[in-house]
């Protein structure tokens, strides 16, 4: 089914479809596993189905948790800088009173 038949059904409408479209989903994925479905891209096109009723049953309704989270990750993010790579330069070796072969002698 296309989402714009989903788009015309009332909520209970949806829910319904939607509670059908799962237990099909759990009946193909049963007999996939017995060996008994001819076709397993079937469970494909439910899952699809199934994700299609979702979105429109949350569309409909105003999800607001998805809102607020969509909202949250945006203000956490940082904004991008550029960082300066600068070359490290090799420390200066440090000579010790007595510690070269050169100064024993």
């Amino acid at each position: 089914m296309k989402v714009t038949e989903f788009k015309g059904m009332s909520k209970d409408e949806l829910k319904k479809n939607l509670s059908k479209k799962t237990e099909e989903l759990y009946e193909l994925k049963v007999k996939n596993k017995l060996g008994q479905l001819a076709n397993p891209l079937q469970i494909r096109g439910l899952k699809k189905d199934i994700a299609r009723v979702l979105t429109v049953l949350n569309s409909t309704t105003g999800n607001k948790s998805t809102e607020v989270t969509t909202k949250a990750t945006k203000a956490a993010k940082p904004a991008k800088t550029a960082k300066k790579v600068t070359k490290a330069t090799p420390k200066a070796k440090v000579k010790k009173a007595g510690a070269t072969r050169a100064t024993r002698k």
